[in-house]
């Protein structure tokens, strides 16, 4: 995935999605009716909105014996974005910190809208 912004005034997501030549021609998509099956081709690995659980940050700060309210309240702030964060968290010492975040309910969401944007173009190809 390109990147993802959240505008908070609309409660919504921009996401883009780069697909490289490379990408492409592995999975075979050479011209616009191939693009049917791109839905289906997206890495949902690839394609997830996540949050950082308070409550196991929480714990993995007390293991390591390091400031808590302070690292939380940033954590739930997020000045600087998520990715930067997750950085942050490494820096003072915490690893694996993939294991801290948690799937929103806009990934359900977003695997419907693929389906059914995959069922939209197959009935175009039908047509």
């Amino acid at each position: 995935m390109r990147g993802a912004t959240k505008r908070r005034s609309a409660e919504v997501y921009r996401v883009e999605v780069e697909f490289h030549t490379a990408w492409l021609k592995s999975h075979r998509i050479a011209s616009a009716r191939d693009l049917a099956r791109l839905p289906n081709l997206i890495p949902r690995k690839e394609l997830r909105f996540v949050r950082i659980s308070l409550k196991a940050l929480e714990l993995a700060l007390r293991r390591h014996r390091l400031p808590v309210d302070a690292n939380l309240k940033r954590a739930k702030e997020l000045p600087e974005g998520l990715h930067r964060e997750l950085l942050r968290l490494r820096a003072l010492g915490l690893k694996n910190t993939h294991r801290l975040l948690i799937g929103l309910k806009t990934n359900e969401r977003v695997e419907k809208a693929l389906k059914d944007w995959a069922a939209e173009w197959a009935r175009e190809d039908d047509e």
